[in-house]
């Protein structure tokens, strides 16, 4: 900026204050975007930029009072027409100092919510680390046998404190850091999940103090561990709408079979296939990824046993494609994923009445003519004088159309 006459000692430090400022909103302006703040930043790495930050926003306020102050003295000593241009560049500088602030106050609020965000999952992810450890151990004292000595109850008794304060700690942080956002109903529902899981730990804590000979094992872990298993494989097996013998029955073989329950568990397993299954399964899903260190396996393990509920009765529906798509999401599976993964089981995800060309509104006899005309376009004899590629591909189309037949006739008679 230039200005003209008047006393120079004035106009030097009128000067020096312009620079001032404009290397205190330059300096602002650069903290903000080149903070370093991404999503996989941790809450105290988002939260070290912005108290930095505060002293660059200090810094452009005092700029900005100083550039006025100083701008003030020197137009005592200027002609009028000097005196409208040093208020327009000041009214200038100003206003961009305001907006600047907006932008500033805007970023520390999206800081915040996304530290309070990160904060919350890190004490999720720390509590079920501290209660899968704390599972571990009791599990190895289960399989010891014996009394427990009191300096092990005294460590045993001070890990449980430990969790509950965290349990404690984590509802106070949902109430308070994540009122009214948008994710706050998920971790209520892993938390409610998680605080059912540490009940049963507790169970079997005391059962090991008041029974130490008693061949326990880690039956009661396991059923605790399970439960979001066993309920989202019931929310699959009510996905269409018709809960059949073959799918009950296919849940007690995987869970006697594949999670190894001991008989004497059966009953408390048949309590909570009984259980409503709620609307909202993220923190169902949640629970049941952190039943094994690795998040993946426990994810491979989860789809694998909704896939084989949603094949007991012999037709996979679409209601259940759609459960099913919705699990994997909520597991980090992406669309494309999904869609490789279906394929992998022979599962088809496209909307059998779109496939055959109906309404959801048509009749059976409808459907069945739709269905016929669909496999004489791709009959055998149509294309035996194809290629073969040509043949396999018609193959392929008329057990497509047959499986969406299968999926409609189900539906409609159930």
């Amino acid at each position: 900026m230039a200005f003209w006459g008047g006393t120079k000692k004035k106009q030097e430090k009128f000067l020096k204050a312009a620079d001032v400022f404009d290397e205190r909103m330059e300096g602002l302006r650069n903290a903000v975007i080149n903070c370093g703040i991404n999503e996989h930043s941790t809450a105290s790495e988002i939260l070290d930029p912005v108290a930095k930050n505060q002293q660059h926003y200090a810094a452009m306020v005092e700029a900005t009072k100083d550039l006025q102050t100083t701008a003030v003295a020197y137009a005592k000593t200027q002609p009028a027409n000097v005196v409208q241009v040093i208020q327009t560049n000041v009214h200038e500088a100003v206003n961009n100092a305001a907006k600047m602030e907006e932008i500033y106050n805007q970023w520390v609020a999206q800081c915040l919510k996304m530290a309070n965000s990160k904060a919350v999952q890190e004490a999720t992810m720390g509590l079920i680390a501290n209660m899968d450890n704390f599972q571990l151990a009791l599990s190895k004292l289960q399989e010891l046998g014996g009394a427990l000595g009191t300096e092990t109850i005294l460590t045993i008794d001070q890990s449980v404190a430990s969790i509950e304060a965290d349990l404690q700690q984590l509802d106070t942080h949902i109430q308070t850091r994540l009122s009214g956002e948008p994710d706050a109903p998920i971790f209520i529902n892993v938390l409610n999940e998680l605080k059912q899981r540490w009940e049963g730990h507790k169970a079997d804590y005391k059962n090991l103090v008041d029974n130490p000979s008693a061949a326990h094992g880690a039956a009661g872990s396991l059923t605790a561990t399970y439960t979001p298993f066993v309920k989202l494989a019931m929310g699959m097996a009510y996905a269409d709408g018709v809960l059949s013998s073959e799918e009950v029955k296919e849940l007690r073989k995987q869970i006697q079979e594949g999670f190894q329950l001991p008989k004497d568990e059966m009953s408390e397993l048949k309590a909570i296939m009984k259980e409503e299954v709620p609307e909202n399964i993220d923190g169902l899903v949640a629970t049941a990824l952190s039943a094994l260190p690795d998040q993946e396996k426990s994810r491979d393990i989860l789809l694998g046993l909704l896939v084989t509920i949603a094949k007991a009765d012999g037709v996979v529906d679409p209601d259940e494609v759609s459960f099913l798509r919705r699990v994997a999401k909520i597991a980090g599976m992406s669309d494309a994923q999904f869609e490789d993964y279906a394929k992998q089981q022979h599962i088809e995800t496209r909307d059998p009445w779109v496939v055959l060309g109906v309404s959801r509104s048509a009749t059976l006899a409808e459907v069945k003519k739709a269905y016929k005309k669909a496999m004489s376009q791709y009959h055998p004899d149509k294309v035996i004088n194809l290629p073969e590629e040509f043949q396999q591909l018609a193959h392929q189309k008329c057990v497509e159309f047959s499986a969406c037949m299968e999926a409609i006739e189900k539906k409609l008679k159930a």
